[in-house]
């Protein structure tokens, strides 16, 4: 999902695996995007995508640095990669024959700080390709899987050396996962095995996250014997695997009770959802790529600022509502914490006033990403100068309109 013309509503981008008029001659795979309601978008659904179809979830991301959301999708038969423009327009250099099916699908990242995303995506060859915008190969790329077969595992892309530079990773048919600094050289350590050669698969895309509170994000799989989880030199860590029926999804990281630390949720093939309730303190700065596809709204794009996308943050909540809570403490004397959430990314205004309605401080005034977020007030007004003991109230205003409004008291 995105909002491709930050009308301030959500469209849906979705590929076919045939055509829908198959039964009646139609051959070739859509790609679809409609609006909330339902309605075409203008320029779609696109045609003559595959003859296979597409398996994969598209990606949405702004790949060449125009201002503007492009939709990237993969084809099954010939792993065609194709970039449109929101008008349903292809780019470029596109579309891009990779060879061989892949079930897998795009992931998106600038993994060279050039400022424009590239593509990265995995193939029935094993291997890992990476793509600039305009549908030329990364330098470094492909990197190799071992034996071929066919690929069901979406990369995923996060630093989790600390060096600040971006590796992907990517889990095999063959029961491997793998790790690649951004220049294709593999991180020491990798590739690790989920079990015996051939006879554990991890088709899933890894998360990637610190659920141990080491400091070091850690790589968690799914695989045919359970849930596996590496320290990021591919040390497993103590007590895992998991033990699970065989897992063909993504584990999702997040806060699910509200108690602090980290849960582990994943499906398995034997109709059960499992739930791990872990030490490590939750910490969405930590989760790196937190759930498949990266982010609730299914971008698999790593940046979180995307023009014209909604994002969400890697937390437990997903924000449904403009939300403002009473500060803390209630009341006080140097200085108290107002906590608020904001439905959509976008302009967020929070000011406090006086008994009579005279804005004293303005907290925030600048665009912020959908969520939750913090701000201290010191009892001081706009100029620096101390405010005295009273009632004062906060108003949450978004771009959405949406005005919240809170009581509380300073006393000196």
């Amino acid at each position: 999902m995105a909002d491709l013309d930050n009308d301030g509503d959500m469209e849906i981008v979705i590929g076919t695996h045939r055509d829908l008029n198959y039964n009646n001659g139609g051959i070739f795979a859509r790609v679809y995007v409609f609006h909330h309601d339902g309605t075409a978008y203008t320029g779609w659904p696109v045609y003559d995508v595959d003859y296979r179809g597409v398996y994969g979830s598209p990606a949405i991301g702004d790949i060449d640095n125009d201002g503007e959301p492009e939709i990237i999708v993969v084809g099954r038969e010939y792993s065609e990669v194709w970039a449109w423009h929101t008008d349903g327009t292809v780019l470029p250099g596109f579309p891009v024959d990779l060879t061989g099916f892949t079930e897998s699908s795009p992931t998106l990242a600038d993994i060279d700080d050039d400022g424009d995303l590239e593509i990265f995506v995995a193939t029935q060859t094993e291997h890992v390709h990476a793509l600039h915008h305009d549908g030329t190969s990364v330098t470094g790329w492909p990197q190799s899987m071992g034996s071929a077969s066919l690929e069901r595992s979406s990369p995923s892309i996060g630093d989790i050396d600390g060096d600040g530079d971006l590796e992907i990773v990517c889990g095999s048919w063959h029961g491997a996962v793998y790790a690649w600094h951004h220049t294709g050289e593999i991180v020491s350590g990798w590739p690790q095995l989920t079990g015996s050669i051939f006879q554990d698969f991890a088709q899933a895309s890894p998360a990637l996250a610190d659920i141990d509170s080491d400091g070091d994000i850690e790589i968690i799989a799914g695989a045919y014997t359970g849930v596996f989880a590496w320290h990021h030199d591919g040390i497993l860590l103590p007590d895992y695997p998991l033990e699970t029926g065989w897992s063909r999804s993504s584990p999702t990281l997040s806060d699910l009770d509200q108690d602090g630390d980290i849960e582990v949720l994943i499906g398995s093939m034997d109709d059960n959802l499992y739930v791990w309730d872990l030490e490590g303190d939750y910490n969405a700065d930590n989760i790196e790529w937190g759930m498949f596809r990266h982010d609730l709204l299914n971008t698999g794009c790593y940046q979180n600022i995307i023009t014209g996308v909604e994002e969400f943050p890697e937390n437990s909540l997903y924000p449904v509502s403009n939300n403002l809570y009473q500060n803390y403490p209630n009341p006080f004397s140097s200085s108290t914490v107002i906590d608020y959430q904001v439905k959509f990314s976008g302009k967020v205004v929070l000011i406090i006033y006086n008994m009579t309605g005279q804005e004293i401080r303005t907290l925030v005034n600048k665009n912020q990403p959908a969520g939750r977020h913090s701000v201290v007030w010191d009892g001081t007004d706009d100029s620096g100068e101390t405010v005295g003991s009273g009632i004062y109230f906060y108003k949450l205003k978004t771009r959405d309109k949406i005005f919240n409004t809170k009581r509380m008291i300073l006393f000196k």
